[in-house]
């Protein structure tokens, strides 16, 4: 070891132009080069991961997806479902979103198909504070519950995701102005991640 030192310290002049010829040479190729910068480039392709994404993209058709990950402990509550709906429109509002959804919205649509309304009040009393979305014995809610999982919020209801289909025209300029908004003061206060 002590020799190969010794033979880099004394041809270290050398070893500088062969470095700088070896630069000269390599620069050229290296403009050249191109990454692959997808989503998919990142997974290998059997990658459940990937599987996944490619379920979400065919669920939410080419639009670019953002999405919006948040705790929430009290999800499966009026509270929770609150949080889940101030922040859906908040995401909604912004340029060059065209859809959005989120556990706030299946849970209004367990609600719309599960509920049957009798005139005069005839009928069952819904006195379960649970949401529609989260309850196992609605078939509707289950169901949705079943399908979604994993997208809009976790299996057991501590995380959630508002979900943000983008239109693709002028994306980078779209999701700049957006991030600031989502990042002013006034968007933190009422967003359950400032927590």
């Amino acid at each position: 070891m002590q020799t190969l030192i010794r033979y880099a310290i004394r041809g270290r002049f050398v070893l500088s132009v062969l470095g700088i010829v070896l630069l000269a040479v390599a620069y050229p190729a290296s403009t050249r080069l191109q990454t692959d910068q997808s989503v998919q480039s990142l997974f290998g392709k059997d990658d459940p991961t990937l599987r996944q994404y490619q379920a979400l993209k065919t669920w939410f058709g080419n639009d670019e997806i953002l999405v919006l990950m948040y705790r929430d402990e009290a999800l499966p509550s009026d509270s929770g479902m609150r949080r889940s709906e101030q922040l859906t429109r908040q995401l909604k509002s912004l340029d060059g979103v065209t859809a959005v959804l989120s556990p706030w919205v299946l849970n209004g649509a367990a609600e719309g198909m599960g509920a049957v309304a009798l005139p005069f009040g005839i009928g069952e009393t819904d006195e379960n504070p649970l949401p529609r979305l989260m309850r196992p014995d609605d078939p509707v809610g289950s169901g949705l519950n079943e399908i979604f999982s994993g997208y809009t919020h976790s299996v057991d209801f501590s995380h959630a995701a508002v979900v943000a289909m983008i239109d693709q025209l002028d994306l980078p300029k779209r999701l700049t102005r957006s991030a600031r908004l989502l990042s002013s003061g006034k968007a933190n206060r009422a967003s359950p991640m400032s927590r």
